[in-house]
């Protein structure tokens, strides 16, 4: 499910079977993304389009419901306003956690392999991976809305737009198929049997309040099986804390997110540590951002079930 995506249906009823659903479909879905990233790769050269997830052409007239806008200049890549105001902001929080300090103190030591969940349109990928170059990065996408105002994409025109967007950059990897709510995640993430856990950090923006509670809880549990001792997980975005009122903008994203589907909305900041802490990781620090969002930043903790 796509951060910026978020994939629930309403009613519980529904949900239980779209999450049936998704798990069936899940390994089939897994096999089948190289051949598409395949596809969009070979298109993207010649900006043509490539078929939807359901083996249809996008008609005319459906394509901005079902995705964000085209590029004006690059009509393979899709753009998100939103992506443009905060990804320099989210950067520097990047650069700040990841990046080893003169003591060498990072958790990261300054290189490693990143995961990005939900790449959405790949703007931000492309501004990370281009700024730190020593590190590799792995986007990941999965069906769902692309947003409030859009409906469903398909994953290989999403993917088509990833890598547009990160054409030229060698330390980006070609996205994969991702659900995070999934018990067990694709094989490149998983560490080979006797090895430990290899990657350095985790990304996930806007994830956590426009998908039901069962993605955010994956989402967490990859990440405390999947980061090696040290790692780090930025959870950005919209966030709720106890005992103090919302903004008035916050307060009416949330009540805009819970019209469109019950188990969206604004995840409260200590519901979310006491769930990560189940996993072994533990809150380093949250850094507020513009906008009223919140990078929730997360550690794994070097021992099971240590402080």
């Amino acid at each position: 499910v796509r951060g910026e995506l978020g994939g629930g249906v309403g009613g519980r009823r529904a949900q239980r079977a779209s999450a049936l659903l998704a798990s069936a479909i899940a390994t089939a879905a897994a096999q089948h993304l190289a051949a598409a990233v395949g596809d969009a790769a070979a298109t993207a050269g010649r900006g043509g389009q490539v078929r939807g997830g359901r083996g249809a052409m996008a008609v005319p007239g459906d394509d901005e419901r079902r995705g964000f806008p085209r590029d004006e200049e690059d009509s393979r890549r899709r753009v998100s306003p939103s992506n443009a105001r905060n990804k320099g902001s989210i950067l520097e929080v990047l650069r700040k956690h990841l990046l080893a300090d003169a003591a060498g103190t990072s958790a990261c030591g300054g290189s490693g392999f990143i995961l990005e969940i939900a790449s959405g349109t790949g703007e931000h990928l492309a501004h990370f991976a281009a700024a730190l170059p020593e590190f590799r990065f792995q986007p990941s996408e999965w069906n769902g809305h692309a947003s409030v105002e859009h409906q469903a994409q398909d994953i290989e025109d999403i993917c088509q737009s990833i890598l547009a967007w990160t054409e030229g950059l060698p330390n980006v990897l070609r996205p994969i198929a991702l659900d995070a709510s999934a018990p067990r995640w694709p094989d490149v993430l998983e560490p080979v049997a006797g090895q430990p856990p290899h990657l350095s950090a985790i990304l996930a923006s806007n994830i956590a309040h426009i998908a039901p509670p069962e993605v955010v809880r994956g989402l967490l549990e990859g990440a405390g099986r999947l980061l090696r001792p040290g790692g780090l997980l930025f959870l950005y975005g919209p966030f709720s804390e106890s005992g103090q009122a919302l903004a008035e903008g916050n307060a009416t994203f949330d009540a805009k997110l819970k019209a469109t589907d019950e188990t969206w909305g604004l995840r409260e900041v200590g519901e979310v540590v006491e769930m990560a802490g189940r996993v072994d990781l533990r809150l380093v620090c949250v850094e507020d951002m513009p906008s009223n969002n919140k990078t929730l930043i997360f550690a794994k903790r070097a021992h099971p079930h240590s402080e």
